[in-house]
């Protein structure tokens, strides 16, 4: 009865598999078999406890960094400084607390209170990008000059948005 994710990535040519169980994560380094291999070499490598069961778990599009979320709580986790972070999304009451999405590299965003907002893969410089339509997703441009979302004129149409990330 208690709930199970796993997720898996290769970084540096070694496997990661990230296994929540509930609350708790352990994250396991080594080879994943393949068909023709019938003996596996994970071993443990980190574990994590959130405040409440899982309900999504995924790795950076690199398989630097593992994301574990429960609700609002989320934590992070650096494969390559064995380093974790837990944050918390901030949404108005009365709201459910937004999935975070890989947007790029080492940055996830979520669409909460109406509004797009990206962090760093540890929470960390967290900023509301735009207002945007839920339900919606968002993009980054392939060469990170643009983020893209949908939300609503004022005459009620919907619209497709573009801000430019401008670097200080």
């Amino acid at each position: 009865d208690v709930p199970l994710t796993i997720a898996v990535a290769r970084y540096y040519g070694d496997d990661y598999v990230a296994i929540a169980e509930g609350a708790k994560v352990d994250v396991l380094i080594g080879t994943v078999p393949g068909a023709s291999q019938e003996v596996t070499t994970l071993r443990p490598f980190a574990k994590l406890t959130l405040d409440a069961p899982v309900t999504a778990l995924s790795f950076s599009p690199k398989g630097e960094y593992m994301l574990a979320q429960a609700g609002a709580q989320f934590a992070s986790y650096e494969i390559e400084h064995q380093r974790n972070s837990n944050q918390t999304i901030t949404v108005d009451e009365g709201q459910a607390a937004p999935q975070l999405v890989w947007l790029d590299a080492a940055h996830v965003w979520n669409n909460a209170n109406g509004s797009v907002t990206m962090r760093d893969f540890n929470g960390l410089n967290v900023h509301a990008i735009m207002k945007a339509e839920p339900g919606y997703s968002a993009s980054l441009s392939q060469n990170g000059r643009y983020f893209y979302s949908i939300g609503k004129a004022e005459d009620g149409r919907y619209q497709l948005q573009r801000v430019k990330m401008i670097l200080n």
